[in-house]
Parts: structure tokens; C-alpha cells; sequence
């Protein structure tokens, strides 16, 4: 496994996962947070990022479907 991607449990499904990935995307993008403390994404820093995450949801589900 390499070490950018997140090690995943079994037992995890595939939504709780996207959130996972969601939310860790938000925390390395910005501090900036919205009125319910959700973290919110400025899209300039954030396509290398989005490739990045979107590639470990697509491993995942790979993995699931096998």
C-alpha cells in the first residue's frame, strides 16, 4: 500500500469511506469552516488534491467489488 493511500477496513462501506476521503480532502485544503463547522474547499488549491482522493475511492471500490 502506498503511503499516501489511506488504509482501508473491510468492514468499512464505501459511503463511509467517501466521507472519510471528504473530509480529509477539506482539512488539507483549508481551515476555513462554515456555519455549521464544516470545512470549506477553495477550488484553486484543490485539483491535485481531487485526483488524489478520487483515486483512492475508485481503489476502494475496486476492492469491494471483488
Amino acid at each position: 500500500m502506498n503511503k499516501d493511500q489511506v488504509k482501508i477496513s473491510r468492514k468499512m462501506t464505501f459511503t463511509e469511506f467517501s466521507e472519510s476521503c471528504r473530509s480529509k480532502f477539506a482539512e488539507t485544503q483549508s481551515g476555513l469552516r462554515d456555519h455549521e463547522g464544516n470545512r470549506l474547499l477553495e477550488k484553486a488549491k484543490s485539483k491535485k488534491q481531487l485526483k488524489k482522493f478520487r483515486r483512492q475511492l475508485k481503489l476502494h471500490k475496486d476492492a469491494l467489488d471483488q
